[in-house]
């Protein structure tokens, strides 16, 4: 079992693309650190199809904050618009389905 996070990169990045986790890309967290054997529940082929068909989603920036053990990443976060809080709870709802114990943190 592996610890995953599902995100949307604001830019495009390369497939194999490796970083440190303290340096990731400009991004977008959809579901946040959550264990499952991505492989044995075919989760990426369940993810590209529960968003085959989801429209583009407006954001609004939030408030900034700061994330990680010593509060030393600065984040700001995304106001839930109705479309972002829609895809966020349709991958939570897979993510249950599929047996991910919740609430995610």
């Amino acid at each position: 079992m592996q610890k995953y996070v599902i995100v949307k990169f604001l830019e495009p990045i390369a497939d194999g693309t490796e970083y440190d986790a303290k340096h990731w890309p400009l991004h977008v967290t959809l579901a946040s650190n959550f264990v499952i054997d991505r492989e044995a529940v075919g989760l990426f082929d369940k993810l590209t199809t529960l968003t085959s068909n989801e429209s583009p989603v407006t954001t609004i920036a939030g408030d900034d904050e700061y994330f990680g053990p010593q509060k030393q990443v600065h984040v700001t976060t995304l106001a839930p618009t109705p479309e972002l809080q829609a895809l966020h709870n349709h991958i939570i709802t897979l993510l249950k389905n599929l047996g991910v114990p919740l609430p995610l943190h």
